[in-house]
Order: C-alpha cells, then sequence, then structure tokens
C-alpha cells in the first residue's frame, strides 16, 4: 500500500462506553498496527483508565482530557508532538466541533468517519448547517452505506469513501437446532427506543404469540428503556415469552442457538448486531425505511425487509419465516453466500488505502488553508473556530444531554 503511517484515531468514549464506535477504533488500530503502522487512539478519558475493548499493546492511547482552554492548548500540543500522517475522526456532534480548533494550524490531515445515520445526526444530536460545515472542511470524508450519500452537497460527495463494516468471520449452519422443542427470535440491541423502536418487536411478537405457541423472544442487551419494556411485555401478557437478557458476556451462544434475528430500529449507521447474526446464518428481519439495514437485508433472499414501521408490518414479515423452517435454510444458506461484501481483508485493504490518500494532504490541508467551495460553510466554519472553547454551540443543546452538560461545565469553568 505504501510506506509505514503514523495514524492517529479519535474514539472520544472508548474507555468509558462499550458500543459498535468504540469497538470498530479498537478493532481499526489493532488491524492497521498489525500491518506496521503506528496507531494512537485518542480519548476523553474517564472510566477505569482501561479501554472497554482490547488492544495490543503496540496501540498507544492518549487522553486529550479536554475540560477547558488551557486543556486544549496542551492537546494541540501533544498532537504536535506526535507528527501524526492523518487523524481520523470517528464523527460524532462533539469531536466534529473541537477537532476543527484541535487541529487548525498544524498540518494534520483530517479523515471525518461518519458512523451513524444522517436523520441521526442532523434531527436528534446536532443539526445539519454545522455537520455539512465540519464535513467541508475534512481532507476525506468516510461513510458505511452508499444510501446516505443523499445528506451530503455535490462538491462532498466527490471525496467520500464508502466502507461497510468488516463482517466476523462465517460460522459453521447448526441445522440441529430446529428439533428443540422451543424456538426463538433474537434481538440484540441497546434498550433505548427512539433509535431502536424494541417496542415495535415486542407489539409485533404479541400479535403472533398465539400462533406460535413453540416461539418465544429474545432481547439481549441493556439501556435506559428496561422498565418501559417490562411493563409492556406485562401489560401485552407476554411474560415468560419475551424475555430481557440483559448484557451478556456469551452473546456468541445465542446467535448460535437462535432461529431468527430481529432488528426493528428507525435508523442505523451500518449495524454490527445484523451482521454478526448473518454470520451465524440467521435470516433477518428489519424495516425497509432504515438505512444500513436494507443495505445488509436482501428481502427474499438473506431475510425480510417489512415495508412499513408498524407492529403489524413487522408481524407479516416475521410470520413466514416463523412457519417455514425450509424457508429458513434457504435464506440461511443465503445469509452465509453473501458475507463475502464484508470480507474483512478487503475492508480493512480499503481502509488502509484511504488512510495512504489522506496523509498525502500533509502540511497542506483544507483546514490549514480554509478552503471551502461553499462560502457559506466557510463562513460558518470561522464561527466555529472563533468560539471561546471546542465545547461552545450557539444552536439550542438541549437536544443533547451530553453536549449540553459539558458546555454548561466548561462556561463555568470559564467565568472562574
Amino acid at each position: 500500500m505504501g510506506g509505514k503511517m503514523k495514524i492517529g484515531i479519535l474514539s472520544q468514549l472508548l474507555f468509558t462506553h462499550k458500543g459498535g464506535l468504540e469497538r470498530f477504533s479498537a478493532r481499526l488500530a489493532s488491524e492497521m498496527c498489525r500491518r506496521g503502522h503506528d496507531c494512537i487512539i485518542f480519548h476523553l478519558g474517564g472510566g477505569n483508565g482501561t479501554s472497554q475493548y482490547p488492544l495490543p499493546k503496540e496501540v498507544r492511547t492518549y487522553d486529550l482530557a479536554l475540560t477547558d482552554v488551557q486543556s486544549l492548548k496542551s492537546a494541540r500540543r501533544a498532537l504536535q508532538n506526535e507528527d501524526l500522517d492523518l487523524l481520523c475522526n470517528l464523527f460524532s456532534a462533539e469531536t466534529a466541533l473541537w477537532v476543527l480548533p484541535l487541529c487548525k494550524g498544524l498540518g494534520i490531515p483530517l479523515l471525518m468517519s461518519e458512523r451513524c445515520s444522517p436523520h441521526e445526526v442532523e434531527t436528534l444530536l446536532w443539526n445539519r448547517v454545522e455537520r455539512i460545515a465540519c464535513l467541508s472542511i475534512a481532507d476525506a470524508i468516510h461513510m458505511q452505506s452508499v444510501h446516505y450519500l443523499y445528506s451530503l452537497p455535490d462538491y462532498l460527495k466527490k471525496r467520500t469513501t464508502i466502507i461497510p463494516n468488516p463482517v466476523p468471520r462465517a460460522q459453521a449452519l447448526n441445522f440441529e437446532k430446529e428439533v428443540s422443542c422451543r424456538k426463538y427470535i433474537l434481538a440484540v440491541s441497546r434498550l433505548e427506543e427512539i433509535q431502536k423502536r424494541l417496542s415495535l418487536l415486542i407489539e409485533a411478537f404479541g400479535l403472533l404469540a398465539e400462533n406460535f405457541s413453540d416461539w418465544d423472544c429474545y432481547i439481549c442487551g441493556n439501556g435506559s428503556c428496561y422498565e418501559f419494556y417490562t411493563g409492556m411485555i406485562s401489560k401485552l401478557k407476554l411474560d415468560g415469552r419475551v424475555k430481557l437478557k440483559g448484557i451478556v458476556h456469551d452473546v456468541e451462544k445465542y446467535y448460535a442457538d437462535a432461529h431468527l434475528f430481529c432488528i426493528p430500529s428507525a435508523y442505523e449507521g451500518f449495524p454490527n448486531a445484523l451482521l454478526e447474526a448473518q454470520s451465524y446464518g440467521l435470516p433477518s428481519v428489519g424495516f425497509a425505511c432504515c438505512g444500513g439495514v436494507n443495505e445488509i437485508i436482501i428481502s427474499g433472499v438473506n431475510g425480510i425487509l417489512a415495508e412499513e414501521m408498524t407492529p403489524e408490518s413487522l408481524a407479516r414479515a416475521l410470520a413466514p419465516l416463523m412457519k417455514d423452517v425450509q424457508l429458513r435454510h434457504r435464506m440461511s444458506n443465503k445469509s452465509l453466500n453473501l458475507l463475502c461484501r464484508y470480507d474483512k481483508k478487503m475492508i480493512f485493504d480499503k481502509w488502509e488505502s484511504l488512510f495512504t490518500s489522506v496523509s498525502k494532504s500533509k502540511k497542506n490541508t483544507l483546514l490549514d488553508r480554509e478552503c471551502i467551495e461553499d462560502s457559506k460553510m466557510l463562513a460558518k466554519v470561522r464561527a466555529i473556530l472563533a468560539r471561546p472553547h471546542p465545547f461552545a454551540r450557539v444552536e439550542d443543546t438541549s437536544q443533547n444531554p451530553r453536549v449540553a452538560g459539558l458546555a454548561s461545565a466548561l462556561r463555568a469553568q470559564l467565568k472562574k
């Protein structure tokens, strides 16, 4: 691919949060390190001082400890001393804002990797104007799905690369589980309703439970809506049939023993849980309108996409697979056949090639040159850079309590 690179990866919550973004940042750094590159993961500390996902000893981590203006200066010195060939920002509303003043003037090429759906970023976490402004100043942009290109102006599409997540190694199919007395639908998800819409799965199963008395529904994961879902299960008289398993440390066993996978999300980035289900040959059901899901599931081939985001539509998609074991077997085989689209080596080859390309902008970055085709976006970038500290937000931050809390704490610091 090229010479050895010093790659910085910005993974804000690696030490405090166990999610898809954090897991991928650890995998990406580990793989680039294995290929001979020097990798540093920058994060915001917290937790018990240990990464939530294992890292080889060769991958260094650095706590940027951004709390006030002085800490921003210290973080800039740290980046300058490392002499990075590029910085890959695993994109969030928070990191996209403070990576601009963090990197301005340092000559470090910036790759913005957007890890969730544009809908989520623009309507729930942030706003469109600042999102596009921060993407506009990046030397390159990464997205996980071609379906998300619609959200970019044409001048940004030209510097955007699509790379999906790599799939875990395919597992041997286990059709012997079909002889078991009870079968189950599996969902692996955060218990959070706005995005994950598990209520639709619970209601859909309620519509099917009487006719499929030998089926149950297992939901693995934890989150803020645990009590809400518990109450819904009781209200629908599904106790003992829909089981909230909480955080499980042997999720592989659940994938291996399940008969069907369901991901009822309203929106996703590129769902790892669905890819993992496919690697176990699980026929999968989701919604046709959900980006990422509608790219992985080919309806009628390796699963079924429900046309409408309703319990009734989801139940109609689940029922044929619950009823027909031969249909499940055919789709299981197709699931494994389609995994080549997400082959690990191929995916990380693309990442390495992208890193090599981005590194060529070292000392000549768009951020340092303030080179943006859209003059309005350039004005917005300059306004962001002029703010008193990296978490300052002109727009309403109340939609995202975590950002609002950080901004409030920093304002208090600045007044002292």
